[in-house]
C-alpha cells in the first residue's frame, strides 16, 4: 500500500515543490513535514490532497490510517478491496444505461465518480 509520503510526493511532483503543495491545500509548509514525519494527516486535508491529485480520497484516508496504526493493513487493504468492487460494478453499471449512476447511502443519495480505487491504493 501507499503511504501518504508516496502520495505528497506526487503532489510534489504535480506542483514543483512541498511549499507549492503546501500552498495548494492551504497550509503551511511546516504542516506537510509535520504530515511526512507522522505518516498521517487529517480527513479534511486527505480530502484536498486526493483532490490535487485526482484520486478517490478513501485512498489517502486508509494510508493516513495505516500511518496512525501501524499492523492495521489487513483492515484497509480488505475494505478498499470492497470499495474497489463496488467501483467496478458501479462501472458497468454506468457504461449499460445512460446518465449519471446513484448509489444509495442510508438516507442519502451518493454520485460517485468511478475510480480505479486498486491503482490508487497498491
Amino acid at each position: 500500500m501507499k503511504t501518504i509520503s508516496d502520495y505528497l510526493n506526487k503532489a510534489k511532483e504535480l506542483t514543483g515543490s512541498d511549499y507549492r503543495t503546501a500552498q495548494t491545500l492551504n497550509v503551511t509548509r511546516a504542516t506537510v513535514s509535520n504530515w511526512r514525519k507522522k505518516g498521517s494527516m487529517d480527513n479534511e486535508n486527505a480530502a484536498k490532497l486526493a483532490e490535487l491529485l485526482k484520486i478517490d480520497p478513501i485512498a489517502i484516508i486508509a494510508a493516513s490510517e495505516i500511518g496512525k496504526k501501524p499492523g492495521s493493513e489487513f483492515f484497509w487493504g480488505k475494505w478498499a478491496a470492497s470499495i474497489a468492487a463496488m467501483g467496478m460494478i458501479l462501472t458497468m453499471a454506468a457504461a449499460i444505461s445512460p446518465g449519471r449512476s446513484y448509489a444509495y447511502a442510508g438516507s442519502d443519495i451518493c454520485e460517485y465518480r468511478i475510480i480505479d480505487i486498486a491503482e490508487n491504493i497498491g
